[in-house]
């Protein structure tokens, strides 16, 4: 190549360099008619016209570059790079074909080669998905078919390199896109002990893991690898949650500070971190997070409600009703209707109709349903709740009219991420036909009604269940031994999973409670049914009853019944618990310590009577059965 050709090369592949393709193209145009400098000239004008967007004549001038010297497969490989990143996969394959059959022993040139393979498989199925999407069929290749050729080349690709991360993590990818799982996780299980460290292949395997709640397998991989993952954001905040899910919140919150270190700035993973310390008890720091979190995206609801959820553990109430409107944005269980009626204040109902309408779960029913009494002329209310709590709200109050919520509307897919979708509910009522003057949910009275915990004094906390739907329980026999102390009993709740188990108990827990002389006891824990109940007092001789015929899932009304005969409750931080709480029931209740029933206090506020006991972390219920034996026998009846 004559000196002066190469000077002017030089000078456009600077040119290049700084970002200015256009003076870059000029020169290389002049260049053309160079035999001497032919390949070199081609492939910096390819790259000079790509920098512009202008693919097809990039794509020319490549072709020509490669064809000159086809012996070469360092340039075949070069070229078939700009060939991939043009889309131009049938000469990118072809240039990698070559590249591989003159040096097969380059492993990077079959991980080209599968790389062109596999975007073209890609781009052919989003072209034939278009295609089914606008005709509504179905398209004609099916995944393995569409990705044969990808799969064959790269699976003898890591027969000749089974140790080549890349090749062994870009064959997993292909694998997984042909929906040939099992075969796809055993490539990115390979990658994991291997050098270098491919964060895509540990999260592709850590994301398999997740999906299928695989926690424990994740927490051994976290114990195995957290040197080599220790600086990687995700990797620790999939090993984070992992342990979260498994009820070790310390565990978890060290994953998740590291994981801050590679993200200082991700509010997501400050949420996550104060989520940590809410559920450990460390209300305050969780607060910190949240409120750190917020700095850094205002909107988010999820750091408000929970704040909202930290206030009320501490006894907070005025800073957390701040946050309590931002449950129906971030909590599953709250659900809203988008009511165009004002919200009511607390002014009077003499010439008003108010809707008042239950927004979460039934155990929140029992606990605000004694403040409707507070309310003037609450017979103008119009009160909606689940259905099976419409006989209880009628029996207590006669006067108002009582309506079934109506079902939620249908739940929401949402794309998540490149790894597939997840789904939320929409957490909406459906419109309703507002025949009222204003409207407030049951989750939102408290505000009005219990400002702050002083609040609560001396207001009638006791549901008045009539004598009717009583006597047929008090006539039961199992209740007829004299000189005992019947005792109602919960231990778990239905929906809890091993971040909470430390807070429940298995009835084979309790034998030593049951067995204690004086007591007899019945069973409120609304998934145990009859007859477990039955062969449960069988099979150990303990007086464990169940109230013939009772439905404690569905009964609300005959559940708060029968709970009146009792002298006693001891139960979890369940609807349970509420229920008993509610009719005036002395109760021992515990619970997870960042259960926030007791908003702060050694009781439970909403009720009359109701010992609160708090677990905290690194404990579980079992080592409260002798508090709750002394507690027994201190408040024995008979």
């Amino acid at each position: 190549m004559q000196a002066l050709t190469v000077d002017r090369l030089k000078k456009a592949q600077k040119y290049l360099e700084t970002g200015k393709a256009a003076r870059a193209e000029t020169i290389c145009r002049k260049l053309l008619k160079d035999k001497q400098g032919y390949v070199e000239i081609r492939l910096t004008l390819s790259r000079a016209l790509l920098a512009q967007n202008k693919a097809e004549p990039a794509a020319r001038f490549l072709s020509e570059a490669a064809s000159a010297q086809q012996d070469n497969p360092a340039l075949q490989a070069a070229t078939g790079d700009l060939a991939l990143k043009l889309k131009n996969f049938g000469l990118a394959i072809n240039l990698f074909q070559n590249a591989v059959s003159q040096n097969p022993d380059n492993p990077d040139y079959w991980y080209r080669l599968s790389d062109s393979l596999f975007q073209g498989a890609s781009a052919s199925k989003k072209t034939d998905s278009d295609i089914s999407i606008s005709l509504q069929e179905e398209a004609v290749d099916d995944d393995l078919t569409l990705y044969d050729d990808a799969i064959a080349i790269s699976t003898k690709a890591i027969e000749l390199f089974p140790e080549n991360v890349p090749l062994l993590r870009l064959t997993g990818q292909i694998l997984e896109a042909a929906q040939i799982n099992d075969a796809a996780l055993l490539c990115y299980e390979k990658c994991l002990p291997l050098e270098p460290f491919d964060p895509v292949a540990h999260y592709q395997w850590l994301e398999f893991k997740r999906k299928s709640r695989a926690y424990q397998e994740i927490v051994d991989y976290a114990k195995a690898y957290q040197d080599k993952f220790s600086g990687d954001a995700i990797c620790n905040r999939i090993a984070s949650d992992a342990y979260a899910q498994l009820g070790h919140y310390k565990d978890a919150l060290h994953h998740m500070d590291q994981a801050l270190k590679a993200a200082p700035n991700h509010d997501g993973y400050i949420c996550t971190k104060g989520h940590c310390h809410y559920r450990l008890g460390e209300f305050e720091k969780a607060i910190e997070c949240y409120d750190a979190a917020l700095k850094i995206k205002p909107d988010n609801p999820f750091p408000k409600w929970m704040s909202c959820l930290s206030y009320w553990k501490l006894g907070d109430l005025p800073s957390a009703y701040k946050g309590n409107p931002f449950r129906f944005e971030a909590s599953g269980i709250c659900t809203k209707f988008n009511l165009k009626s004002p919200l009511w204040q607390g002014e009077e109902l003499e010439s008003k109709k108010l809707y008042l309408w239950s927004d979460q779960g039934i155990g929140d029913v029992f606990k605000t349903a004694s403040m409707i009494r507070e309310i003037k002329h609450h017979n103008n209310i119009i009160m909606a709740v689940q259905k099976k709590c419409i006989p209880l709200m009628e029996a207590l109050y006669p006067d108002m009219e009582i309506r079934a919520l109506p079902d939620k509307l249908p739940s929401v897919s949402i794309i998540g991420n490149k790894y597939g979708s997840y789904q939320i509910n929409s957490n909406e009522f459906p419109k309703i036909e507002e025949d009222f003057d204003t409207q407030i949910s049951l989750g939102t009275l408290p505000e009005i009604l219990r400002p702050d915990i002083a609040a609560f004094e001396g207001t009638d906390k006791i549901l008045q269940i009539p004598e009717q739907y009583i006597e047929p329980f008090r006539k039961l026999d199992i209740l007829k031994t004299p000189n005992t102390t019947k005792v109602g009993l919960a231990w778990s709740s239905k929906i809890f999973g091993d971040p909470e188990a430390y807070g429940y108990l298995d009835l084979e827990d309790l034998l030593s409670i049951l067995r204690l002389p004086g007591f007899e006891f019945y069973n409120f824990q609304y998934t145990a049914k009859e007859e477990e109940i039955k062969e449960f007092r069988e099979k150990h001789d303990v007086p464990l009853y169940h109230a013939p015929g009772l439905d404690l899932m569905d009964d609300m009304l005959g559940t708060a019944a029968f709970n009146t005969c009792m002298d006693l409750f001891v139960g979890p931080g369940s609807t349970s618990s509420d229920i008993a709480g509610s009719v005036g029931i002395k109760c021992f209740r515990y619970a997870c310590c960042h259960y926030q029933d007791n908003l702060g206090q050694s009781y439970v506020p909403w009720f009359e009577d109701q010992k609160f006991t708090d677990i905290p972390w690194g404990k579980k219920a079992q080592d409260y059965l002798p508090d709750i034996e002394e507690w027994l026998h201190i408040n024995k009846v008979h």
